[in-house]
């Protein structure tokens, strides 16, 4: 009897030892994967540095009208994207469990990632884009289009917030939440954007706001990246507050949903639905040609402008086929979310960290969790 109660204690022992060698691996597996997602910024090398200097040329044979296609350039980024990928392979990810599957499936989003910052301006950059994010499905260009019908003419906010004023608007919202970000003017392709691992959200120098765009942008900005993100600090596993690929698509559509229940603008939402027409266009036209056909659809020429550099960075001659894709995970991303509390999901848990809701099942197994501190009102 001793000795059975001693082979159980030793067996015991064993297992607990084990269970504790797991756990140090799956730390260290954590941290390499968030030291490596907080150097991957994709979009910061996206914005092509001479757009303002394309831009005069393409509006002054526009109004001539002549055609033209902007001839892009890009910094050259400061990480070492090849070095990152073949580390990330190196990385050994031999638990086969859930939460050892979930690992695998955020280092491949992340070598995806690097793959396509590494190609901005080359031949395949396209083809990465489209293996990083996809492309539109015919279904959702179909329902695109016949959403777009709803929006044919709506009353237009005036745009009479400065980015100045925008700014104290964001610095406001962070203070009465108690959150420490740094907020700037800067040159970028959005109007706003978070910056990447380092709590930066940018504001777009120079541009001008509506009211209600500018309450939906602090929904989106802070409401749902920043609250997920501080979220996912608090959280055990440290890779739940950066924002990885594989989690991109919910983490824009719980954005757009929650603009939607905000008191989402009719202009706004016509806006994203063209950026997923444009996706799709982009893939066979040319710039020009895409601003064309975006014009059809009465919008000013300035928005479709930037409608087109959106879906066309990446790309240095933009008289090609092809393009950046990730637009339309925006509406992708919406419809799944949509489709979740439709169901009666439970928003909340979307508040975790930057999370799929995919990956629930796992996350919500994970030794510690703790419920979302910040939630967007009404969740």
């Amino acid at each position: 009897m001793n000795l059975r109660r001693l082979a159980s204690a030793i067996f015991s022992f064993a297992c607990f030892v084990h269970k504790m060698k797991n756990e140090k691996k799956i730390k260290e597996i954590d941290k390499a994967l968030t030291d490596f997602a907080k150097k991957m910024g994709l979009t910061i090398y996206l914005m092509p540095v001479n757009l303002a200097e394309e831009k005069k040329k393409f509006f002054k044979r526009f109004n001539k009208k002549e055609k033209y296609n902007p001839q892009f350039y890009y910094q050259k980024p400061k990480t070492d994207f090849k070095k990152i990928e073949k580390e990330l392979k190196e990385i050994v990810i031999w638990d086969k469990s859930e939460i050892g599957v979930f690992l695998k499936k955020i280092r491949k989003s992340l070598i995806l990632k690097s793959e396509t910052a590494g190609s901005i301006g080359e031949k395949n950059f396209t083809e990465k884009s489209c293996r990083l994010y996809g492309k539109p499905s015919p279904k959702i260009l179909s329902i695109v289009k016949k959403q777009l019908k709803n929006y044919n003419t709506f009353r237009r906010e005036k745009k009479e917030i400065t980015s100045k004023k925008a700014l104290l608007v964001f610095k406001k919202e962070i203070k009465k939440n108690g959150l420490n970000w740094e907020i700037q003017e800067k040159e970028i392709v959005s109007k706003v954007k978070t910056g990447n691992g380092k709590k930066y959200l940018y504001i777009k120098k120079g541009e001008s706001f509506g009211n209600l765009e500018l309450k939906n942008l602090v929904v989106h900005e802070i409401e749902t990246h920043i609250f997920r993100k501080e979220n996912g600090v608090l959280q055990p596993l440290k890779i739940l507050a950066q924002t990885c690929p594989c989690a991109e698509t919910d983490e824009e559509g719980l954005a757009i949903y929650n603009e939607t229940r905000s008191g989402l603008n009719e202009e706004r939402f016509k806006t994203i639905l063209l950026r997923v027409l444009a996706v799709s266009l982009a893939q066979k036209y040319s710039f020009f040609d895409v601003f064309k056909k975006l014009l059809k659809f009465n919008i000013p020429s300035e928005q479709a402008f930037n409608i087109c550099v959106r879906v066309k960075r990446g790309l240095s001659n933009t008289s090609t086929p092809g393009g950046f894709t990730k637009d339309y995970i925006y509406f992708k991303g919406y419809l799944e979310v949509k489709k979740f509390a439709d169901k009666r999901g439970d928003i909340k848990k979307l508040y975790i960290g930057k999370v799929s809701i995919s990956d629930f099942p796992v996350i919500l197994k994970i030794k510690g969790i703790k419920p979302p501190k910040y939630l967007a009102y009404g969740n």
